[in-house]
């Protein structure tokens, strides 16, 4: 029996160029919508905020448990599996200019205004103690855009949540949930926000931006 080809790697600089200056061009972009520093800087000093409060839940990015539902951790803090709407909750807020407060994000949470779901089936409703869908003002899909991660929030693992290292959890939750982890592509290139030269050009654009000068107009 024939083997199957392997994949050569690394792959011709002839193949890969192409792809970075796509990505490098995208980086730079004026149509590429981006958060202001300020407040990206906004948003993580909440999240942290978030993490240090016990009494609130961490939001999870693992569908296949059911979203919506609560889960107590060992340490009995509460974890909330949501697919990627909250995460695009916020960046939309953050596109809005907007950053709630800790006060806020309780109230929210209580009164089930988070998004935590595109649509829940039926089984998940009956189980799910949040049940807010993303509603078309934070739907980035909707737009034509799909949200990607910089820094990967893979949790690696398929153990139960409720052991997996607290820390652990708080690092995926703060990932997933900081815009200044998040950058956008045109939905019909959704591929593309997976790729390492596509994440390489993004993160290189952001650390540029941030320690040029006022008067440097490089991207």
């Amino acid at each position: 029996m024939s083997h199957l080809p392997a994949c050569p790697s690394p792959l011709s600089d002839d193949l890969h160029d192409p792809l970075r200056q796509l990505a490098e061009a995208w980086a730079c972009c004026d149509a590429r919508p981006t958060i202001p520093a300020p407040l990206e800087t906004a948003w993580d000093a909440l999240l942290r905020e978030w993490i240090d409060d016990h009494t609130l839940p961490l939001l999870v990015r693992k569908p296949a448990v059911g979203r919506g539902a609560t889960i107590v951790h060992a340490t009995e803090r509460k974890l909330i599996p949501a697919d990627n709407s909250p995460a695009q909750w916020a960046f939309a807020s953050a596109l809005r200019g907007e950053c709630p407060t800790l006060d806020e994000v309780r109230q929210r949470l209580a009164s089930d205004q988070i998004p935590i779901a595109m649509i829940l089936k039926k089984t998940e409703r009956d189980q799910a103690s949040h049940c807010c869908p993303l509603g078309k003002p934070w739907n980035l899909n909707l737009a034509g855009w799909k949200l990607a991660h910089i820094e990967s929030i893979g949790l690696k693992q398929r153990g139960d949540l409720a052991v997996t290292p607290i820390e652990r959890l708080e690092t995926h939750f703060f990932r997933f949930m900081a815009p200044s982890n998040m950058f956008l592509v045109p939905k019909s290139w959704a591929g593309l926000g997976e790729i390492p030269e596509m994440i390489d050009a993004i993160r290189f654009s952001k650390d540029r931006n941030e320690n040029s000068s006022p008067t440097d107009t490089r991207c």
